[in-house]
């Protein structure tokens, strides 16, 4: 059986992120749906769309990319074999940077329950360079002079109250493992516990000047 797919609004709303389309800055636009699935799960969900200030094969490629992350990843989730009747499930994002040349951006799915709770939370950060329409797949790609061994005593320090116990691997300098991450203005975002994904549980701020960088 198909999903009911309601795409009930488009770019209702437009984030004003730059001051006027001439500084090298893309302005965001918000796309909102929902659809029903077919064990009677009701999915909202947003995702970005950039509206303007990028060269439009970067736009075409990069709006795509965030598109299939949110809408036709959840429509596949939410129409698995197992079952989440009488749920509701919301995806969200946030921007958490946007500056001359990248984009950060924070994907929040929250399920709830019949009794209206929130019984689960998962984070799918994505940042890339708007300019050239590049990934960074992880943060010292991002970071120039971060080294992951850097990263490993915050972890640490903090792993009893991680939801997921993280893989210490990842933190090894020379690991190949996947961090999920984002970058704010201030601060390198990590989502420990599910290294090798493109996802986390649990959501981990460190400051930038804690490890001696900054986002230029």
């Amino acid at each position: 059986m198909k999903l009911r797919f309601d795409l009930i609004l488009i770019t209702i709303l437009t984030l004003v992120l730059a001051a006027c389309a001439h500084d090298g800055k893309p302005r965001i636009n918000k796309v909102e749906a929902k659809f029903v699935s077919r064990e009677g799960a009701k999915v909202y969900f947003s995702y970005p769309q950039i509206a303007s200030g990028v060269d439009d094969s970067i736009k075409t490629k990069l709006n795509t990319w965030m598109k299939n992350m949110s809408e036709l990843r959840e429509k596949k989730v939410a129409d698995a074999d197992f079952s989440i009747e009488e749920a509701d499930i919301s995806y969200n994002f946030s921007v958490l940077l946007l500056n001359d040349s990248i984009l950060s951006i924070e994907n929040k799915k929250v399920y709830k329950g019949s009794s209206g709770k929130s019984s689960a939370i998962v984070y799918r950060p994505i940042v890339f360079n708007h300019q050239n329409g590049s990934g960074y797949i992880t943060p010292e790609s991002l970071l120039p002079g971060l080294k992951r061994s850097d990263l490993a005593p915050h972890i640490e320090k903090s792993m009893e109250s991680f939801q997921s116990k993280p893989n210490m691997n990842a933190y090894e300098d020379g690991a190949s493992y996947l961090i999920s991450f984002a970058v704010t203005k201030d601060s390198l975002i990590l989502y420990p516990g599910d290294e090798g994904e493109f996802f986390g549980y649990d959501r981990f701020p460190i400051a930038l000047s804690e490890l001696s960088l900054e986002v230029k």
